[in-house]
Order: C-alpha cells, then sequence, then structure tokens
C-alpha cells in the first residue's frame, strides 16, 4: 500500500467519527458520461470497479444519441454490464439534444435489455436539464407512447432545474403540474455551494434537498440527491469556474441518510472537464489535448475509500460515523489558483483537493 492510499484511509477513519446514520435509499448510482472506447476490456474495467464500491447502475449520460461512437461505447457497456449482472439507465443530456424525439431510437434498443436499470418494475430514465424545453411534457409523453407496450411507462426522474419556475435549485410545488408525466425529479447544482462561496463554504445543510425532498412526497413522486467532491473546470472554450469539496460528500451522504431520499446519484464517474470523476478516464473519451492535460496523472480513485463504506451503510451493512470534532476542511486549497468563483486564465491546473484525492 503506498504512503498515499494509507493517508486516504486514515483521512476516512477520521471523518467517520461521530453522527451515526441509518440509511433506506432504493439506489445509489454514478453518473457517466459516455464517450469514446476501443474495446469492451474498458466498459468491463469500469463496471467492475463501480461494483466493488456497492453501486447500483450507471446513470449514462448521452448527448449525441446517434453518433456511432454513442453507439458502439454504448454497445460495449451494456454487454460488460450483462457479463457482470450490473444495471445501467440513460440520462438524457437534454441541454445538447435538441428534443425527447432524438432519445426515441436509442430508448427504444435498449430499454428493453437485460442491464436496463428497473424500479418498481418500470424501466428508469433520467435527464440532465430539458425543463425549458418547449411542450417538454407533450414531448417525453410522445416519446413514451412510442416505446414496446411493456415499457412505455418510465419511471422518469428528470433534472429540469432550468425551468423558469426553479430558483437556486429549488423546485416549486407547481412544478408537477407543468410535468406531470415524471414520476419524480432530481437536483444537480445542490451538490456543491453556491457559486462565489468562500473557500470556507462547504454544502452541509441540504435545506434545498431538504425542500425538494418535502415537494416530491406531497406530491407522492420520488427525489434523487445528487453528491460530488468538488467542481473545477479551466478550459479556453468551456469555461472557468472552482467550487470548494474538502468534507462536502461525506457529509452530504450523511445528510442524505438523514433525509432518505429514494435515490442518490454521484457526480460524476468520468467527467475529466469539471474535474469530479471517480473512476477512469480513457483517452477516447478525451475530446482535447488542454482536458486530458489537465487530468493526466491525477487519478482520484482514492475517492472510493470514502465513498464505499457509506455506499454500504445505504445497503444495510454496516454503519457509518462522521468527524464532527471541528469541523474543519480536511485537505482544502493545495493548488496553484486563486479561491475564487472563476479562476480566469492564471494557467495553473485545477489540483485543489488532490492531496485527497491524487493516487501516486
Amino acid at each position: 500500500m503506498s504512503s498515499f492510499i494509507r493517508l486516504v484511509a486514515a483521512v476516512c477513519l477520521a471523518v467517520f467519527f461521530t453522527g451515526r446514520a441509518h440509511a433506506k435509499v432504493h439506489g445509489v448510482f454514478a453518473h457517466y458520461m459516455v464517450g469514446g472506447m476501443s474495446t469492451i476490456d474498458q466498459a468491463l474495467a469500469d463496471v467492475k470497479e463501480a461494483q466493488s464500491l456497492g453501486l447500483d447502475a450507471f446513470a449514462l449520460n448521452v448527448q449525441q444519441p446517434d453518433a456511432w461512437w454513442t453507439r458502439a461505447s454504448l454497445d460495449f457497456l451494456f454487454k460488460a454490464a450483462s457479463q457482470q449482472d450490473f444495471k445501467l439507465f440513460f440520462s438524457m443530456d437534454m441541454a445538447v439534444i435538441p428534443s425527447p424525439s432524438n432519445c426515441t431510437s436509442l430508448l427504444t434498443k435498449y430499454i428493453t435489455h437485460p442491464a436496463y436499470y428497473h424500479h418498481a418494475n418500470r424501466p428508469f430514465l433520467s435527464t440532465f436539464r430539458g425543463g425549458a424545453h418547449s411542450n417538454a411534457n407533450t414531448q417525453w409523453t410522445t416519446v413514451f407512447q412510442s416505446l414496446p407496450a411493456t415499457k412505455n411507462n418510465p419511471y422518469f426522474i428528470p433534472n429540469f432545474e432550468d425551468h423558469p419556475s426553479v430558483t437556486d435549485g429549488t423546485y416549486p410545488p407547481s412544478i408537477f403540474t407543468t410535468f406531470p408525466a415524471t414520476a419524480g425529479l432530481m437536483a444537480w447544482e445542490t451538490a456543491w455551494p453556491p457559486s462565489g462561496s468562500p473557500p470556507s463554504t462547504v454544502n452541509h445543510t441540504l435545506s434545498t434537498d431538504e425542500t425538494n425532498l418535502a415537494v416530491t412526497r406531497d406530491a407522492k413522486r420520488s427525489y434523487m440527491l445528487p453528491l460530488s467532491t468538488f467542481q473545477c473546470k479551466h478550459h479556453p472554450e468551456h469555461g472557468n469556474w472552482f467550487r470548494v469539496g474538502g468534507l462536502t460528500l461525506p457529509r452530504r451522504f450523511l445528510g442524505a441518510l438523514a433525509l432518505q431520499p429514494e435515490f442518490v446519484e454521484v457526480l460524476t464517474w468520468n467527467d475529466a472537464g469539471e474535474g469530479h470523476y471517480l473512476g477512469n478516464l480513457w483517452p477516447e473519451a478525451m475530446p482535447d489535448e488542454v482536458m486530458s492535460g489537465m487530468v493526466e496523472g491525477w487519478g482520484h480513485k482514492a475517492w472510493g475509500v470514502v465513498l464505499k463504506p457509506m455506499v454500504d451503510v445505504k445497503k444495510g451493512e454496516q454503519v457509518v460515523q462522521l468527524l464532527g470534532k471541528d469541523g474543519k476542511v480536511i485537505g482544502e486549497g493545495k493548488g496553484k489558483m486563486p479561491v475564487t468563483d472563476r479562476m480566469q486564465d492564471v494557467g495553473g491546473i485545477c489540483n485543489f483537493n488532490y492531496q485527497v484525492v491524487k493516487i501516486e
């Protein structure tokens, strides 16, 4: 065991110290960016590592449903999941996909696959954004009606935070009047502190999630709560920002156990562009040299040491305990960049927190 892994193990022992919590969460997923792959071995590696952490499924973020490389990678992933008895479901990226109708072909092909994740005997489906699309509820209903007869009522848990009625990630009760086709809702932005927060701010309270959970419960719907480490992007074309992490992941997980949302989604398994990846980053999925240069040599798999015992709690296998002694953030602020909402072009790399997450 390397000195770093021993450090992470020590950190984990310190993190889980007080504050017992038991869970009644149905599923814990990881958001998975579908990119290029060359072999099924890559898909198998991802699936096996997710299983080792106790995750229930990958939420497959699809941005280009008809691209050849999307179809090829999905073929690898579903074959790998079948071999390992793992599950997958789609999280359609409606910030990129023009219309729900563009998702019909992909859903029709895979929603009957044995490896497709189901809840309450219904195929599970999510999105990133899409609430601002014109007539979104009608469009999704039309898509669902076109699916095979036994699968035409998906358990639809979208992230519709881009709808005009949503303020700072808080869903209003009227949201289900607008979107009756949904079985619930997912949050995204609550995974991190609000943009512009000082470096000492970590998102521990889950107050917005608590409000959202009440809204969904009152409507007899489900809620999917997001978890993440930190968020960091530094790219000349796609933006620059940083939101602190520290103990946000374990503390929000314990908060999730107390709130008991139906589902939890970890952001993310492999989003290199925003820095909060937990798993493998395959070179075929790196869109340019800027991004690959930022993540090369900066693996984050040690976060699994933190995540696994929390997922085990969800399954009732053990009790996790959280440090509550002084609330101090462990391992914050190693990076070369100023801790500001937008890093601007300061020429560094996003390595805040990496003394906690870098494997050597």
